[in-house]
């Protein structure tokens, strides 16, 4: 069954719609000219999902470092990028809970998200805050070099 996609093009057809439809509202044009073009059709596929069994073998095969930023996506459901900006202030041992900045909103301004820790959370960060480097704001970062400023650099 075919049915309406998100294809670059329509992507740019929809942006460039949502665009001129703007300018006709502040007045700044009389006419959308985007306004016949029609979307192309796309065929959806299902998603894998993959089980339960298998995501725990994937992160039982990881290293230490890993298996935490894995844990910690599966005990939150967070985004990847979500989980790169948590910081240590951001996490509630006493209350257990960890604070998301989201940007899944109108605007997409950062709105924060208070998640309750599961037990095996609470462990893995615990655990990475009893070893973590205090010099660092953030719970998950890395060495990497900076490709601009030709040096290396630490961030999350």
């Amino acid at each position: 069954m075919k049915k309406k996609g998100s294809s670059f093009t329509e992507v740019m057809i929809g942006s460039l719609r949502a665009l001129f439809n703007f300018a006709i509202k502040r007045r700044w044009l009389a006419i959308n000219p985007t306004q016949g073009i029609p979307f192309f059709l796309v065929e959806k596929k299902v998603k894998h999902v993959p089980s339960k069994e298998d995501v725990l073998k994937v992160i039982m095969a990881a290293d230490p470092d890993t298996q935490a930023y894995l844990w910690t996506i599966k005990g939150t459901l967070g985004r990847m990028s979500e989980i790169n900006r948590l910081t240590w202030s951001d996490v509630n041992f006493e209350e257990r809970y960890v604070v998301f900045f989201t940007t899944k909103k109108r605007g997409g301004h950062l709105s924060p998200l208070k998640i309750p820790m599961t037990n095996r959370l609470f462990q893995v960060l615990h655990h990475r805050f009893e070893h973590r480097d205090c010099r660092k704001p953030w719970v998950f970062w890395h060495r990497y070099w900076d490709r601009k400023k030709k040096d290396w650099s630490e961030g999350p």
